[in-house]
């Protein structure tokens, strides 16, 4: 009974260091959208670039801006699939009496 008590806790632990992980990529992603999204912002004021360089550049961000959001969609998809996927082994392992309790 106490080895299944240290299993479990050892579980928790791993789920959590995992969680953290994600949660850090999420919030670096989410840092760096905002930052090209500031460079977006004040690039207006720059005197010392052309209409044209601003104009290269604003594409530039606004593509950065896009493919960061999309591998944080992609990411965040996998994590949930993943989630998905551990609850239904979880169930499958319990024969589904986890679900019932609650």
């Amino acid at each position: 009974m106490e080895t299944n008590s240290i299993n479990g806790i050892n579980t928790q632990m791993g789920q959590m260091g995992m969680k953290q992980a994600a949660d850090s990529y999420i919030r670096n992603s989410q840092n760096q959208i905002a930052s090209a999204q500031k460079q977006l912002q004040e690039l207006s004021s720059i005197k010392e670039m052309t209409q044209e360089e601003k104009m290269t550049k604003r594409q530039e961000l606004q593509q950065q801006i896009n493919d960061l959001n999309m591998q944080l969609r992609q990411y965040q998809t996998e994590q949930h699939r993943e989630k998905q996927q551990k609850q239904s082994s979880f169930d499958d392992m319990t024969g589904g009496l986890a679900g019932k309790d609650r």
